[in-house]
C-alpha cells in the first residue's frame, strides 16, 4: 500500500540512495499497488512501472449545511495537521498580512501541535509579523472538537509539498468549507474539477495569499455548494464502496 510512500522520502530519508533502496525493497514482490487518488496512481505507474489501482477513501456524506455564506467583514482560516516541514506553515503564516490587506479581521486557526516547542517556533514568526492576536495555535483535537472547528471556519488551507490524498481536506469538504491547496495534494484534481476551492501552483506566501483571497470572493457560496456536490458525487462512502467492489471483483 502507498499511504506512506511520500512521507518516507520527505520526512525520514535525506539520501536519494536510501530512498531508492527502500522503495526497491518494498516493491520487490509487488504486482499491483493501491493508490488513494488518481494523481498518486499516475505517479506510482510512472515511477515504478507497476500497475496501480485507485481506491479512494470514502467520506461520510451527510452534509452539515446545504451551503455556506460568509460574513463579509471577517475571514476565518483553518489548518489542521502535523507541524511538519512539508506543510509549509511558515509560508502560510507569512501570507496572513497579505490577506489582511483585503480582510482586516482575518483570524487564523492552526490545529495539531504535539508539543510546545512547535508552537514556540511559529510564535516567534507570528510575533515578528505582529500576528499574535490574529493566530490561535491549538493542540491535537478530538473528533468533536474538529467538527466544531470545521463548522466555524470559512476556508481550509493545506499548502503541502506533497500529500497522497489529504484526509483533512475531505473533512473540510463535508462541512462545505472551500479549500486552498497546492497541486501536490492528491485530491487537488477534484477540487479544481468541481470548483470546490482554489488549487495554487506552489506554496509561496504570495501564492497562498492570492488563493485565499480568490477563494473568498463573490463565488464563495457557489464553491461551498460545490464542496458538498464533490463529496456526494465522487467521494461518498456509497460511491467509493461501489468502486472498491468493482475493482476487487476484477
Amino acid at each position: 500500500h502507498t499511504r506512506y510512500w511520500r512521507d518516507w522520502s520527505s520526512d525520514v530519508c535525506s539520501s536519494d540512495l536510501v530512498v531508492s533502496k527502500l522503495v526497491e525493497r518494498v516493491l520487490r514482490d509487488v504486482q499491483v499497488m493501491i493508490a488513494t487518488s488518481e494523481q498518486e496512481r499516475s505517479e506510482i505507474e510512472e515511477i515504478s512501472g507497476l500497475n496501480a489501482l485507485c481506491l479512494p477513501y470514502g467520506i461520510n456524506s451527510k452534509p452539515i449545511y446545504s451551503s455556506r455564506k460568509r460574513d463579509l467583514k471577517t475571514l476565518r482560516i483553518l489548518y489542521v495537521g502535523r507541524f511538519a516541514a512539508k506543510k509549509n506553515l511558515e509560508n502560510l503564516i507569512c501570507s496572513i498580512p497579505l490577506v489582511q490587506a483585503h480582510y482586516s479581521e482575518t483570524k487564523f486557526y492552526i490545529a495539531g501541535y504535539q508539543n510546545l516547542s512547535e508552537v514556540n517556533r511559529l510564535s516567534i514568526l507570528a510575533n515578528r509579523l505582529s500576528l499574535l492576536e490574529s493566530i490561535q495555535f491549538l493542540p491535537w483535537q478530538t473528533a468533536t472538537e474538529l467538527e466544531a472547528l470545521y463548522a466555524n471556519s470559512d476556508i481550509f488551507v493545506l499548502p503541502s509539498d506533497n500529500e497522497n490524498y489529504g484526509l483533512v481536506v475531505a473533512d473540510a469538504l463535508k462541512f462545505g468549507v472551500p479549500c486552498v491547496i497546492t497541486k501536490a495534494v492528491g485530491i487537488s484534481n477534484l477540487i479544481h474539477l468541481f470548483n470546490a476551492g482554489v488549487v495554487i501552483k506552489d506554496s509561496s506566501s504570495l501564492e497562498i495569499a492570492e488563493g485565499i483571497i480568490k477563494c473568498a470572493d463573490l463565488e464563495y457560496s457557489k464553491r461551498s455548494s460545490n464542496c458538498l456536490k464533490l463529496v456526494n458525487d465522487k467521494r461518498s462512502e456509497e460511491h467509493t464502496s461501489e468502486l472498491q467492489s468493482r475493482q476487487y471483483l476484477v
